[in-house]
């Protein structure tokens, strides 16, 4: 299946994300990072690394010394339970409406709404110490970890969609290149100003959702 033409260039920047390969093997959690850079595909991610012929390395945002998992890429995806709004976003925008099943309004997806739907993939949001998919892992279902979501600039984050793309069998490679090349325009811009907060105020104590860390939403000013 051919990815098709995404006019707006603009909406995919601001969601970033997904399109067609399934996982014959995934492997590796808490292991030491391995892969030689040199076949690493990725240019500005750095949570995750990609080879031609298909092996993913996904680093621990928490420990960037161990790997968090490893994938084979080999067979498309099909039927995907998607767990967050922003890739299912992104899968609208590739004309893959029909390739997914979107979870986003559940933390955890139902085990039995995963068994009736034929569900062959599960993307998560990995988060630190917090368990909660022992449930799902017992089903046999892949999980796929996106962690995206805490790469430390735009473009780093934006680029994990070249290997959402490759799940589900088809390539990013030219919107990619677009968003890319959209970005580095306006941040060389000469009325280029630096996004600041939601309100321009800072995160209330209380937020439970608040950017911890290096990652993108944290950085924010």
């Amino acid at each position: 299946m051919k990815s098709p033409l995404v006019s707006s260039v603009s909406s995919v920047f601001s969601v970033f994300f997904v399109s067609f390969v399934s996982i014959v093997s995934i492997s590796c959690q808490n292991q030491p990072r391995c892969l030689d850079q040199d076949q690493n595909t990725m240019r500005y991610a750095q949570l995750i690394t990609m080879t031609d012929n298909g092996d993913v390395t996904i680093i621990n945002p928490w420990d960037t010394s161990q790997v968090l998992q490893q994938l084979h890429l080999d067979t498309p995806i099909s039927n995907a339970a998607v767990c967050m709004t922003t890739h299912c976003a992104l899968l609208d925008e590739l004309g893959l409406h029909g390739f997914y099943h979107d979870f986003s309004n559940m933390p955890v997806p139902d085990v039995e709404s995963l068994i009736d739907a034929d569900i062959d993939a599960v993307l998560v949001s990995p988060f630190e110490n917090s368990g909660g998919y022992e449930q799902l892992q017992q089903l046999g279902i892949p999980l796929i970890y996106c962690a995206d979501y805490m790469e430390t600039s735009p473009l780093s984050r934006a680029e994990w969609m070249r290997f959402y793309a490759r799940l589900f069998g088809t390539s990013a490679d030219s919107l990619f290149n677009a968003v890319e090349q959209q970005y580095l325009a306006l941040t060389t811009s000469p009325n280029h100003q630096i996004p600041k907060s939601p309100n321009h105020q800072p995160w209330p104590a209380t937020s439970f959702l608040v950017p911890l860390g290096m990652s993108l939403g944290a950085a924010a000013p």
